[in-house]
């Protein structure tokens, strides 16, 4: 009851997080104080002075302490770095999907269409319109037809794959 005088004091201490900027953990290493009735002031120093001095930190806690500590930071490191993949990876795809959506209406803007030769996977811009595309022997002449089996003498033909 009544005025109270007292005392208060902290040390603090900040372990800034590698591989981030500014990014840390903050904490109070030690907090000490009183709160002490009218003329019982001294008293109340005298035994938080004793309390101090005695004061001593158990080396095991410390060193748990400062392994908690990494800990946090390597997990901390890690999230963040998986985040990071995550939003790359993200862009990355959005964007193999708009060139291949790009390059698709800028052949069929062009009259052109993309056969693939189901043998080796190589792939060629012919001329759109066709149901069927065929290869003339082994060269990169093409041949486009309705059917598919056309009938063209003395030619050998192998069949291609549309690619949409």
């Amino acid at each position: 009851m009544g005025h109270r005088k007292g005392y208060g004091g902290a040390i603090t201490s900040m372990m800034l997080f590698p591989a981030t900027q500014g990014e840390g953990s903050w904490r109070v290493e030690f907090l000490a104080g009183y709160l002490a009735a009218p003329g019982t002031e001294q008293i109340a120093e005298a035994i938080l002075n004793q309390m101090v001095a005695g004061c001593q930190v158990n080396p095991e806690w410390g060193m748990q302490q400062v392994r908690l500590a990494g800990k946090v930071s390597d997990i901390w490191s890690k999230a963040n770095s998986e985040i990071s993949d995550m939003i790359y990876q993200g862009h990355k795809n959005r964007s193999q999907i708009m060139d291949r959506a790009y390059e698709r209406s800028a052949r069929a803007f062009r009259g052109e269409g993309l056969i693939e030769d189901p043998n080796t996977g190589q792939r060629y811009e012919v001329p759109s319109g066709s149901n069927y595309y065929f290869r003339v022997g082994y060269g990169n002449e093409f041949i486009g037809t309705e059917t598919q089996s056309p009938d063209l003498p003395l030619h050998y033909l192998h069949q291609m794959k549309i690619v949409d």
